[in-house]
């Protein structure tokens, strides 16, 4: 038995929609797309950078670039994602935003600039909460979501996860995420219909596939893909865990310093308090025992200047007040 790869893998599905030859797989691919929205198909499809052998050879990560045309002379993007990272909605917009400004050279007139279509095959779910597998959107006014600038761009994210691939009555795109997703002999293991029976295109593409599982070139080709993707996902994860603990690190430190600030001023404050607390009742005692002392010595003074006004001896005065005799004269 033949070793088998995912379909999914971007090196077979740069191979099956931009090998030589395929054009016909690639205007399914995107007519498939486009019917379910409902939006205008297209009548041909011009590969900008058709697969060539000299691939395999390349690091770079996996963008399908197509340019069709139809009546409306609409340019596309397409490409497979295997895992989310942040930024991904915002560089299918770059994209389609690039798409449009390649197209005006020195001298051209804006009214030359066609629309573009982006559309992006997603193995993961993008919109959690959306419950629709098939998501699209174009620039519309804001009050009035119906005005639309159809001739602007449009961007179409599949979902492939949400999208129903078992049971009868299978959507058109519902086959296409279907034939992606499993084999023939995985959908009969399952004991499933294989709504994808007579279809032509679709035989067309399985046995695609087949040929190029049968071909070393491309399998080695699919190999060194493969593995760079692992390596990049092992790489993310290793730069997503170093800006963990660099990240804790650094809040740690924060933390401390700013519980210490905080702390310090709290205590500055509560023994500022406790301070002037402790300071006024000692001062209200000391002032207190000072005033009865300064009164008491003032009532002894009093009653020795009344005494010695009655003409009572000075030794007497002394021992009655307990002032000293020199005091006692000089009252």
């Amino acid at each position: 038995m033949k070793r088998r790869i995912p379909k999914t893998l971007d090196a077979f599905v740069r191979w099956l929609l931009s090998y030589p030859g395929h054009e016909p797989i690639l205007l399914f691919f995107i007519n498939t797309v486009l019917a379910d929205s409902k939006d205008i198909q297209f009548e041909s499809v011009f590969v900008r950078n058709p697969f060539t052998l000299k691939d395999r050879r390349s690091k770079k990560d996996f963008i399908l670039d197509i340019k069709a045309t139809d009546r409306t002379g609409r340019i596309v993007n397409v490409e497979i994602q295997s895992s989310y990272h942040l930024g991904y909605t915002e560089r299918a917009v770059v994209y389609a935003a690039r798409l449009k400004g390649e197209q005006l050279k020195v001298g051209d007139s804006f009214s030359d600039v066609r629309p573009v279509v982006g559309i992006h095959l997603c193995e993961f779910q993008l919109f959690p909460p959306v419950r629709r597998g098939h998501t699209v959107f174009e620039l519309t006014e804001r009050e009035d979501l119906k005005f639309v600038l159809k001739d602007s761009m449009a961007l179409h994210f599949i979902e492939m996860p949400k999208v129903r691939t078992q049971g009868p009555g299978l959507t058109d795109l519902e086959k296409l995420v279907l034939w992606f997703t499993f084999d023939p002999e995985e959908i009969e293991e399952m004991g499933l219909p294989n709504e994808l029976e007579d279809e032509p295109m679709y035989e067309e593409m399985e046995k695609k596939y087949l040929e190029f599982l049968a071909d070393e070139d491309f399998m080695a080709y699919a190999d060194s893909r493969a593995k760079f993707r692992m390596d990049q996902a092992t790489w993310e994860r290793q730069a997503r865990e170093a800006g963990l603990a660099e990240g804790r690190a650094i809040g740690l430190a924060a933390g401390k310093a700013e519980g210490r600030a905080v702390g310090l001023a709290a205590g500055k404050a509560e023994g500022k308090a406790e301070g002037k607390a402790e300071g006024k009742a000692e001062g209200k005692a000391e002032g207190k025992a000072e005033g009865k002392a300064e009164g008491k010595a003032l009532g002894k003074r009093e009653t020795a200047l009344e005494l010695k006004r009655l003409g009572v001896p000075l030794e007497t005065i002394t021992q009655a007040t307990g002032l000293s005799p020199e005091v006692v004269r000089n009252l």
